[in-house]
């Protein structure tokens, strides 16, 4: 049986080149952002990221990211509000088998489409990992 890492590695291939990235996250700033720039700067070749929920109010997105995925984001990785978005989920070796150590990580079956990436804990605060990941398939919360 494929590990996790072997998924992740097989689905990455050859990650697109990308000069510059707009990262959108929901929170309060959200609530006052003018929506259209972010058309405007993908329109000038900037590579958009939705974090979590920013999916639901982008007028567009090249790509999602989580570290989360429970019921509150799960709905938005089938979501067709934006065709062509690349959906990328970091999560713990143990994600999606019956006796992951996060309820909510036990038994999810997530559509083909995402790319899974290996969420690494560590020793700091909330199993922070120190310093940056030497690893391009792995994600340090």
């Amino acid at each position: 049986m494929d590990t996790l890492r072997n998924v992740a590695r097989e689905a990455m291939g050859t990650p697109q080149q990308v000069e510059r990235i707009l990262i959108l996250a929901s929170g309060p700033s959200a609530k006052v952002m003018d929506r259209t720039l972010i058309q405007h700067a993908q329109d000038r070749g900037v590579h958009v990221m939705c974090v979590n929920r920013a999916l639901e109010w982008s007028p567009t997105a090249d790509s999602f990211f989580t570290l989360d995925p429970d019921e509150r984001v799960l709905p938005l990785l089938t979501h067709d509000h934006h065709a062509g978005v690349e959906y990328h989920v970091a999560v713990p070796e143990d994600y999606g088998r019956p006796n992951a150590n996060v309820l909510y990580h036990r038994n999810v079956k997530l559509p083909p489409c995402v790319h899974f990436h290996l969420r690494v804990a560590g020793d700091g605060p909330r199993h922070c990992h120190y310093f940056l990941s030497q690893h391009r398939l792995e994600f340090h919360p």
